[in-house]
């Protein structure tokens, strides 16, 4: 069973489906199975990078599309006529029960995404003939993508409704905190195997977020300052008509369950030149209410926006405010010029959070400011992150 565990999980990565040929003898091999040793030789390497990029995007857009209906981005009503999942009213009321099975899901691919990064990193070492380029190719995607399932483990996971953090590998749970210094001493390791700039910029600009979410401002400065510019295209989690784009599936053309807070459409009322940076359309409900949904996502093979130059802007700007070194209004108006906005005459770190929640519409980033900022919109009491499930709880005896 060992023998063949790697592979069978990447191939469900992948949407191929296995057999465990322990329980059947004599038969001739499976064809949409390999054996885990053929895995150590490097020719596998892109393969097997491969299946890590595509656990990355389907776990990247789906827990971001979950952590705006906890936040006050997205909302659910049964109004309109698809909206039928009760698994999503519990996230949008922040009244969660353990057992979710929609938490229950993307906490399951994010566990996958840290042990298929992690367990690349040590298959390395049992490979002969692995050139320099090959294990750099091979060290930069296992530390990238274990550093960002921590991240997204610290940020959207937690134990109680304030506690955010949980288990790796049915380990003890592990604090935001530490996962996030976790997070931070993989994506570092990344830097040092960075194939090029842009992805040396890329990895820093991540790096100088996770400092800003740990209320490090001094390191996260030091990390933007060399992070994405304004000539870096958007780093992007890709998908395709099978693995398909969430905020598509369930909060756009493809279904409505999730719509967007009124208060974006009055920001496009008050200055229309927002629908650039806040793309929406109409839905009507049953009952003749027109609700607004996100058009920025707009099939089943877009990109999920992981970072953008924007972001880094948006960080360098709210440090300038925090720190008191730089000039935080070039910087935001800087962001508002690159979707046809007007330049604002003046800057507080209230303006900051709202120029924030626009131009990361719809990219995750909102549940966190909420939090960070002491804005969290629901009653005391309800969820702050996705709970980390029963079925972990049931098989942790760390928990």
């Amino acid at each position: 069973m060992n023998k063949i565990l790697m592979i069978l999980s990447l191939f469900l990565v992948l949407g191929i489906l296995g057999s465990c040929e322990d329980f059947v003898q004599d038969i001739d091999p499976l064809i949409d199975e390999v054996d885990d040793e053929l895995l150590n030789d490097p020719a596998q390497v892109p393969f097997i990078v491969k299946g890590l990029q595509q656990r990355f995007a389907t776990s990247a857009g789906r827990v971001a599309m979950l952590a705006d209906g906890l936040a006050d981005m997205l909302f659910f009503d049964q109004d309109l006529p698809l909206a039928t999942f009760p698994s999503y009213k519990e996230i949008d009321e922040g009244d969660i029960q353990l057992d979710n099975n929609t938490v229950d899901g993307i906490y399951n691919d994010i566990g996958e995404l840290i042990f298929f990064s992690d367990g690349l990193l040590e298959r390395l070492d049992q490979m002969d003939g692995l050139t320099d380029d090959v294990r750099a190719e091979a060290e930069y995607a296992s530390n990238f993508y274990s550093g960002m399932g921590r991240y997204f483990l610290g940020s959207y996971f937690g134990l109680t409704e304030t506690q955010g953090g949980g288990p790796i590998d049915v380990g003890p749970f592990i604090p935001t905190a530490q996962l996030y210094a976790e997070a931070i001493d993989k994506l570092n390791a990344a830097l040092a195997q960075a194939p090029d700039t842009t992805a040396e910029r890329v990895v820093n600009s991540l790096i100088a977020r996770i400092y800003l979410y740990s209320g490090d401002y001094s390191n996260a400065a030091a990390f933007a300052a060399n992070g994405m510019k304004d000539i870096d295209e958007p780093f992007v989690a890709l998908h395709n008509v099978e693995w398909t784009n969430r905020y598509y599936q369930q909060a756009g053309n493809g279904r409505v369950q999730w719509v967007v807070d009124f208060r974006f459409n009055d920001y496009v009322t008050a200055d229309p030149a927002e629908a650039a940076r806040i793309p929406l359309r109409e839905e009507e409900g049953t009952s003749m209410t027109i609700y607004y949904v996100q058009d920025k996502y707009t099939a089943r093979e877009s990109s999920y926006e992981v970072f953008t130059w924007q972001e880094n802007h948006l960080i360098l700007a709210e440090l300038a405010i925090r720190n008191g070194t730089g000039d935080g209004l070039a910087e935001v108006n800087a962001v508002r010029a690159s979707y046809g906005i007007g330049a604002l005459s003046s800057l507080t770190l209230e303006d900051l959070m709202v120029e924030r929640e626009k131009t990361l519409f719809c990219t995750g980033n909102r549940l966190i400011d909420q939090r960070r900022s002491g804005t969290f919109h629901l009653p005391s009491g309800s969820w702050e992150y996705l709970p980390i499930t029963q079925q972990e709880r049931n098989i942790n005896p760390n928990l």
